[in-house]
This record gives structure tokens, C-alpha cells and sequence, in this order.
């Protein structure tokens, strides 16, 4: 991600996706991948503050897909019940 201009791209995509969630009054949850573990990451409610809450988020070392597709999984079925 880091090498290839992947991280920036994808911060680049989250950006816009956030202000158009935001302009329609929709909550935003990102699922980060890092280490052996992904995390749910809530994103801010105003849009000067998700800029630099993307910025904050870091990037490099191993992306544990499984753990990510776990992790959305258990998310999904706890908001479906």
C-alpha cells in the first residue's frame, strides 16, 4: 500500500466518501487493518475533522484480511439483531 501510492489512494477515496455521507446525514464506521488485528475506527461528524482524522491513520506492515473479514462479519449480524 505504502510503496505503490495505494494508502493515498484509498485515504483519497474515504475523503470523498465521508463528505458525501456527511451530506446526507449518514454515520460512517472504517474497518482498519493492522499488525494481526483490525479495528473499527468511527469517523468524526464534521468535515474539517476528517481530513485530519484520515491523515492520522497509519499505514505499512501486513494486512490480516482475515481478521478484517471477521471483524465485519461480527459487526453486520450485531446490527442486524
Amino acid at each position: 500500500m505504502l510503496r505503490h501510492g495505494g494508502l493515498a489512494l484509498a485515504k483519497a477515496l474515504l475523503a470523498g466518501w465521508c463528505d458525501q455521507l456527511n451530506r446526507r446525514g449518514d454515520p460512517l464506521v472504517v474497518i482498519s487493518f493492522g499488525g494481526d488485528d483490525a479495528q473499527l475506527l468511527k469517523a468524526p461528524e464534521t468535515g474539517a475533522r476528517i481530513r485530519e482524522w484520515i491523515d492520522r491513520i497509519p499505514g505499512g506492515g501486513g494486512t490480516p484480511l482475515s481478521s478484517g473479514i471477521q471483524l465485519v462479519d461480527r459487526t453486520v449480524r450485531r446490527l442486524r439483531s
